[in-house]
């Protein structure tokens, strides 16, 4: 059945009784009362649409100007703040630069600055105190002597350069092995530094004491020296500094040349 005012355009190859044809409606004339209304609706809707054309043309134009104005504007400052950069780079401070040890360019050739198993030895000139100060600067450094018998008598000028030349500026615990309690002098110490006093038991002879040192070092590092110090240094309490001792001499495994063999023929 068609409706008035149409035809079905047939599909080639189809037919339109056919259950599987298919058809097309297409308009071909209107009744005049028709057509009057859909005229004077074009005619009513043509100005709205029309206008609605030209503001959403200007209004893309605007917004496009907007974005690309705003673009630009980060572009400038970024280029300025690059500038800004630039001008104000923190600079390189010299003293901040470390240089790499050199085996075939010592820093000192007047004394051996390394072993013959290439572990660095430690002079003064052969580093940069400022940069190894800042480094070390949140640790605690143990420095123990064994003051037994008689050998308290060399407590009190052992602790008073200590506290002149070793580890200044940073925090120290002395711990003296001793077994005259009472003899320990009072020494006026430094911020952050302090004096333990561990008691010990004598022995009848110097050797005896000499080779129970490390037994006892070692004991009192599994009960309080682990807990309490970061490095460990043991010195013969019958010695004191004459110069600057700090934490360039700090390592995980570090020795020291005795005062004997120094400048002394190997």
């Amino acid at each position: 059945m068609a409706l008035p005012g149409t035809i079905f355009d047939i599909l080639p190859g189809c037919h339109p009784d056919h259950p599987w044809g298919l058809a097309v409606q297409v308009p071909v004339s209107l009744d005049p009362r028709t057509a009057e209304f859909w005229g004077k609706s074009t005619k009513f809707w043509l100005g709205p649409i029309l206008l609605f054309a030209v503001f959403l043309g200007f209004y893309s134009q605007l917004t496009h100007r907007v974005v690309l104005k705003h673009v630009q504007l980060e572009q400038k400052e970024s280029s300025e703040g690059d500038r800004h950069l630039d001008t104000c780079r923190i600079p390189e401070v010299p003293r901040l630069l470390y240089p790499k040890a050199q085996l075939l360019k010592p820093t000192r050739v007047d004394v051996l600055v390394m072993t013959p198993w290439f572990a660095p030895i430690i002079w003064d000139g052969t580093f940069d105190s400022a940069i190894l100060d800042a480094q070390f600067r949140n640790i605690t450094v143990g420095l123990t002597m064994f003051a037994i018998k008689k050998y308290v008598v060399f407590l009190k000028l052992f602790l008073e350069t200590a506290e002149k030349y070793f580890m200044v500026g940073h925090k120290v615990n002395y711990y003296v092995f001793t077994d005259r309690l009472a003899d320990v002098p009072q020494i006026p110490l430094q911020e952050g530094r302090r004096v333990v006093v561990l008691e010990v038991r004598n022995y009848k002879r110097w050797q005896d004491i000499s080779m129970h040192r490390m037994e006892m070092i070692s004991n009192f590092s599994q009960q309080r020296f682990l807990r309490e110090v970061h490095y460990l240094v043991c010195l013969d309490v019958d010695m004191k500094f004459s110069d600057h001792v700090g934490v360039e001499i700090l390592a995980p495994l570090f020795g020291t040349l005795h005062p004997g063999f120094y400048a002394g023929s190997w």
